[in-house]
């Protein structure tokens, strides 16, 4: 399980945004916003917010399943990105 990046992709078409605007008023950086929608890892708590934030999802639903797949793979949540497999 990943951060759903059919989620984000869908609520990024819906807001007519590219990744560089979600980046821009995310205040996050291009690689890191790439990383999210691509499924390369689990995003840091902070991202998930600023994700949330822009693109008017469900923060809360995104940080479960964020920690879910932390819990999977036994790796620590300070972990700012880890691949997308464990």
């Amino acid at each position: 399980m990943k951060v759903s990046k059919r989620r984000l992709q869908d609520a990024r078409a819906k807001g007519g945004l590219s990744m560089t605007q979600v980046a821009a008023r995310g205040g996050l950086a291009r690689t890191t916003v790439h990383m999210a929608f691509n499924g390369d890892g689990v995003p840091s708590a902070a991202t998930v917010a600023s994700l949330e934030r822009v693109l008017k999802l469900d923060q809360e639903n995104l940080l479960r399943m964020r920690a879910a797949v932390l819990a999977e793979c036994s790796w620590p949540a300070a972990l700012q990105a880890m691949p997308a497999t464990c």
